[in-house]
Parts: C-alpha cells; sequence; structure tokens
C-alpha cells in the first residue's frame, strides 16, 4: 500500500522548506479583512473626526475608500491563491503524484507475488511463509522505495533552492509574505478611514436629516467590510431618496425695519438707533430665532447651505448706488452660531471671510458665500459680522451706510 508519508501537505511543504513563515502562512489563508474588530475598536470612540453636517461629501469618500478595500481584497486573494499553489506550478505536486502511482504499482505487484507464492511453501509451525522469490520482491521493493523517497527528497530540495531565494529576498516578487503584509497594511489603513466617516455620516443624518435608522454595523471580527458595503448602498439610497425632494430657496433679513423688505418682515435689530451702534463699531452681533426670523418657512426640515451680505449705501434708496461708487465695497468675517453633533459635542466651524460685500441694487448678483463651510448648519443662534474698515474699490461707501441685508440660502424639504 502507498506510504502515508507521500500524503504530504502542501502548507507543510512551504513551511517546512522555507518558502513561507508559519506566521505569515496563516495570513495567506484567512480573509484579509480578519480581525477588523480589534483594528478598528479604537476608533470607535474618538470623537467625530470629520464635519458630520458634510452627509453628502462624506458618503463620496466613503464609497471610495470601499471600492479600495475591495480592490484590495480581490488582489490580496489573488495573491494567496498564487502561494498556496505555487508547488503545483512549480511541478512538486506532479512529482510526488508520480512516485506515489509508482509505489501503489509496486505495491500491488509485490503483494501479488507474494501471495501467489505463499500457497506452495510451510513452516513445521502451520504458518505460510514467503517462498524465496517473494523474499527477493520484498527486498527489490524496499530498494524502489527507499530510491523514490530520494527522488521525493532531492525534487524538493531542487524547488526549494530556486523558489527560497524568490521567497525570501525582500522586495521580490515572490516574496509573497511580504507583498500580502503591505496589501494588509494598505486594505486597513482604507478601512480606517471609511470607518471614521461612516460614524460622522451616522451623525450627519440624525442632525440634518433626523434619520436613525442605519447605525454603524457593530464591529466584528469577520466579514466586517461585507457589512459596511451593505450597510453603505443602504444608507446612500436612503439619502438619495431625500435628496429629491429638496428645494433650494432664500430667506432674508434686513439690518432693522425700513422699505428694503417691509415693514412687517422680520429684523436683525428692533430699530434704526440699535442698528447704528452696531454699524458705526463695524461689528455686527445678533440673535436668530426660529420662532421670530424664520417664522413662516413652508417646509417641515431645512439646512443653511450659504450665506450673502449686502448694504445700502448712499440714500435709504436700495437702487440709489451707480457709478464708481457701486465698485467699492467692505471685506469682513462672519462666525455662524456652534454647532453640535447628535451627542452635544461641539464642530468646529471656520469664520466665513467675505471678499466683497456689495452694495444692494447696483446690478450684479448676489453673491453666495460660505458654501463649504455652512453647509447643512443650524441658523439659529448667535451670529457676528466684522467689517474691516479698510475698503476696497474705486470710491469707499459711507461709514453711516443706512441699513443692510442678510440673506440666507437653505434647503428644504418635507417628511
Amino acid at each position: 500500500m502507498p506510504d502515508d508519508s507521500f500524503n504530504l501537505n502542501v502548507k507543510q511543504i512551504l513551511v517546512e522548506n522555507g518558502w513561507m513563515t508559519p506566521e505569515g502562512l496563516p495570513e495567506l489563508t484567512e480573509s484579509i479583512d480578519i480581525n477588523a474588530d480589534s483594528i478598528l475598536t479604537k476608533y470607535s470612540g474618538e470623537p467625530l473626526p470629520f464635519n458630520p453636517l458634510h452627509v453628502g461629501d462624506l458618503l463620496l469618500s466613503i464609497g471610495d475608500h470601499l471600492s479600495n478595500c475591495r480592490s484590495i481584497r480581490s488582489e490580496a486573494h489573488a495573491l494567496a491563491n498564487t502561494a498556496i499553489s505555487l508547488i503545483h506550478n512549480q511541478g512538486l505536486a506532479e512529482d510526488l503524484r508520480i512516485n506515489e502511482q509508482l509505489i501503489d504499482r509496486i505495491s500491488r505487484e509485490y503483494f501479488s507475488a507474494t501471495v501467489g507464492n505463499s500457497q506452495s511453501t510451510s513452516s513445521k509451525e502451520g504458518v505460510v511463509e514467503p517462498t524465496i522469490e517473494a523474499s527477493d520482491a520484498r527486498n527489490d521493493f524496499n530498494k524502489q522505495i527507499n530510491e523514490l523517497r530520494e527522488n521525493v527528497t532531492k525534487s524538493i530540495s531542487r524547488y526549494n533552492k530556486e523558489i527560497r531565494t524568490r521567497v525570501n529576498t525582500d522586495g521580490s516578487g515572490g516574496n509573497y509574505v511580504q507583498k500580502y503584509a503591505a496589501l494588509a497594511s494598505e486594505f486597513n489603513v482604507e478601512l480606517i478611514e471609511c470607518y471614521r466617516r461612516a460614524r460622522c455620516v451616522v451623525d450627519g443624518l440624525k442632525k440634518v436629516y433626523k434619520e436613525v435608522k442605519f447605525p454603524v454595523p457593530t464591529l466584528s471580527r469577520t466579514g466586517y467590510l461585507d457589512q459596511l458595503i451593505i450597510w453603505y448602498k443602504n444608507v446612500l439610497y436612503t439619502f438619495d431618496r431625500k435628496a429629491s425632494k429638496i428645494e433650494n430657496f432664500s430667506w432674508h433679513l434686513s439690518g432693522f425695519n425700513n422699505e428694503i423688505l417691509g415693514p412687517d418682515k422680520p429684523t436683525l435689530y428692533k430699530n434704526e438707533q440699535e442698528f447704528s451702534t452696531h454699524r458705526d463699531a463695524r461689528n455686527f452681533r445678533f440673535t436668530i430665532k426660529k420662532t421670530v426670523h424664520l417664522a413662516g418657512i413652508p417646509y417641515d426640515h431645512f439646512a443653511l447651505r450659504a450665506v450673502d451680505i449686502r448694504i445700502l449705501q448712499g440714500s435709504t434708496s436700495p437702487l440709489n448706488t451707480t457709478g464708481k461708487e457701486a465698485a467699492a465695497f467692505f471685506a469682513g468675517t462672519l462666525k455662524i452660531p456652534e454647532q453640535e453633533t447628535s451627542e452635544n459635542r461641539r464642530i468646529p466651524i471656520p469664520q466665513i471671510v467675505f471678499d466683497k460685500i456689495e452694495a444692494i441694487g447696483h446690478g450684479i448678483p448676489a453673491a453666495k458665500y460660505g458654501r463649504n463651510i455652512v453647509r447643512n448648519a443650524d441658523p439659529f443662534g448667535d451670529w457676528e459680522l466684522d467689517l474691516s474698515h479698510t475698503t476696497l474699490g474705486q470710491k469707499p461707501y459711507s461709514k453711516n451706510f443706512p441699513n443692510m441685508l442678510l440673506t440666507l440660502h437653505f434647503a428644504g424639504w418635507n417628511d
């Protein structure tokens, strides 16, 4: 019968003959996203690293990272399959298979000869003993077995010498463990960035869109990439459905009550005197309240998308500014109310820089500022506008401009 020593395991050959380290082999035979829980745990409780209000941008970024993860995983699996099938491709397994076939054939011939001759020769005790021919066949069989063992050893040694150099050389295309380790490191970076953004998306969905049914998948040791992919698709399609209902609109607030918007419209200040105090200091502080300033907005939900500010130059007429005077403008900065995550953690929001605060009515369309800063922000709370004392352009505006107009650009949608 075939000798059990020839039932060699491919993985054992790779390790025993130095083609692959025992530490590297398990990695090659397991999915690259194994132990995702231990890799991602340290990020599960960190402060949100990205602005959760920017849900759309975050989803686009997550899609890119997931695509990278899938590509790396496919490359790693292909690399592992190549490494594990290496001895098959090099011919060692074929040598072993042929040698085992020879052993099978010799075994059958030997035992056939032994059994065939054992019927004519018996000992005095009645025990059947092999004939001289059978003994010779056994000796010949053992000799061939030893030769075959030697051939297998030489075969292993030959391939071992050729492959070990490539497998154990740094940077070599045949160093499968090293290549796999590099892919695993790259994969982990992509998976971490995907997970960190996913946490931000969940918070943004709660804060902006009042959507709470898509928590980040619970960390697990295996299969976590696939869980993230399914989560991402569900979130993305839900977000797309909500986005299809969004309508853009603008809401105007004047500095104080006059003919810019009409006497019945909400204003930032109660009267002209209060407005003038802030104007003379070139620093405007005001609070926007939902029930006072944004009452009447015909949407269940709305989120800030951009802002612009204009001043009324010359007289109280909004169309009074003409000629060179219209080319001048103020520069300034605007701080919007502080924003918080759904867990009441502060979201850092940079100030908006206005390089042009135009005059109302000189024919130039209003600019929308802060698109990437205020997107999806909550407008309610304390604002601060600081105007520089230096103006730019052909002719400076009058210090005592009579009024100003704050325009809030929103995205609104209904349930």
